[in-house]
C-alpha cells in the first residue's frame, strides 16, 4: 500500500502492485495526487488512524457512558430482586399498580384483586398483610432504582455543567454505576 494524507490528515492508501513492477517511477504523478497530500510510511499511516480512531471523550460521550452504565445497575438490580422469566418486570408492575387501586378503593378485604390473594393464599397472609408485603417489596426495587436514578443523573449533570475534562469528571459516576451493589 502506499499512503498520503491530505491537509484534514484524512488518510488515503493505494494498492501499490501497479508501481511494484518498476513500470511507473514517480508514484504522484501516476495517481494525479492533489497538491498539499503528504505521502506517508505504512507506519506513519497507521499511527495516524490509531490517533483519529482514540476513544470519544466528548462531553456527549461521557453523558452516554454514564446512561449505559446506569443501565447495567439497573439490570443488575432486576437480576437480583425479579425473579428470571420473560415478562416478569412487568408483572411486578402491574401487581403494584393493582395493589394501589385495591387501596384507592378502599382496601375491602373480599374485593382483592386476584394479584393479591395469588400471594396471599400460598403464604398464610390475610389479603391485608399480602398487600403490605407487596407494597413493601415495590418500595425496597423502587428505591435501588432510585439509586441508580440518583447517581445516573448526578453524573450526568456535573458532566454536563462542566466546561472541560468531561472524562475526569465523569469517570467517578461511571465506576461508581459499574460497581453499582444492589444487595448493599
Amino acid at each position: 500500500m502506499i499512503y498520503f494524507k491530505d491537509e484534514n490528515n484524512i488518510i488515503y492508501a493505494y494498492e501499490d502492485a501497479y508501481f511494484s513492477s518498476n513500470i511507473i517511477d514517480d508514484v504522484e504523478t501516476a495517481l494525479e495526487i492533489p497538491s498539499g497530500y503528504v505521502p506517508l510510511t505504512e507506519g506513519e499511516a497507521m499511527a495516524q488512524v490509531a490517533i483519529n480512531i482514540a476513544p470519544d471523550t466528548s462531553k456527549q460521550a461521557i453523558i452516554d457512558s454514564i446512561n449505559i452504565a446506569a443501565g447495567k445497575a439497573r439490570l443488575k438490580v432486576e437480576d437480583a430482586f425479579i425473579s428470571v422469566g420473560y415478562g416478569t418486570k412487568d408483572e411486578y408492575n402491574n401487581v403494584a399498580l393493582e395493589v394501589k387501586r385495591w387501596r384507592d378503593a378502599g382496601g375491602v378485604d373480599g374485593d382483592a384483586p386476584r394479584s393479591i390473594t395469588s400471594w396471599a393464599i400460598p403464604n398464610g397472609l390475610t389479603n391485608e398483610e399480602a398487600a403490605t408485603d407487596l407494597e413493601a417489596q415495590e418500595v425496597f426495587l423502587r428505591g435501588k432504582m432510585d439509586d441508580v436514578r440518583d447517581l445516573r443523573l448526578a453524573g450526568t449533570v456535573e458532566v454536563g455543567n462542566a466546561a472541560s475534562n468531561w472524562e475526569t469528571v465523569g469517570q467517578p459516576h461511571i465506576d461508581a454505576l459499574n460497581n453499582y451493589d444492589p444487595f448493599a
